[in-house]
């Protein structure tokens, strides 16, 4: 058992200046921990939002429109608690127009279904990315040792493709609105902060 309760989420705008180049954000919601049984929709969710080259984030913001020189998502799963989020490193006069980005698309994920082509793309780099890291052993024994601390029992490689294969449109459409909450969402920004506004942002979608 974890001592104490998860620890809880601060909403909000925190930043901290610093003589630097690039801006660099960080956009997060709370997430499921570990051992959840929607786990395979949260990397689903995170794969489609911002997990590859093909994501939403990456096209939208890099490739579309050029205005950040690194942005992606990641789920961060712990024992007790999780957060999904998403980096961007971009210059220090586009930071406001890239998390009004960022927000926008938790915002089109929380407007309907992902369509089925974009669905089983995310499905297949999930799948994909596993096959690859079983060829290594070190990540082969990192697994089994993660599973073994926090489900007490080893997967097979099926039950792992079936769980991802098992992700839905509607399941997505769900988690979306659950893990995408104004309430709960925070925005970290280190660099150049004099005179942007970055702390009147409204974390809202």
């Amino acid at each position: 058992a974890v001592p104490g309760a998860p620890p809880a989420v601060t909403p909000g705008v925190s930043q901290r200046t610093k003589d630097i180049e690039q801006s660099h954000l960080c956009v997060g919601t709370p997430a499921y921990p570990q051992a959840h049984g929607d786990r395979h929709a949260m990397y689903v969710l995170n794969t489609i939002l911002g997990g590859s080259m093909s994501s939403r984030l990456f096209q939208h913001i890099r490739e579309e429109r050029g205005l950040a020189y690194s942005v992606f998502s990641s789920v961060n799963s712990f024992l007790d608690s999780g957060n999904l989020l998403v980096y961007a490193a971009t210059s220090p006069e586009s930071g406001r127009e890239v998390v009004g980005l960022i927000l926008e698309e938790f915002r089109k994920l929380k407007e309907g279904p992902v369509g089925e082509r974009e669905l089983q793309m995310a499905r297949d780099h999930l799948k994909g990315s596993l096959m690859l890291s079983l060829e290594s052993s070190s990540s082969r024994m990192s697994n089994l040792a993660r599973q073994e601390f926090y489900y007490g029992r080893q997967f097979t490689v099926n039950e792992i493709l079936a769980g991802i294969d098992g992700v839905t449109a509607e399941g997505l459409l769900d988690l979306s609105h659950e893990i995408f909450d104004s309430s709960s969402c925070t925005l970290a920004v280190l660099g150049q902060t004099t005179g942007l506004g970055m702390e009147n942002v409204e974390l809202a979608f």
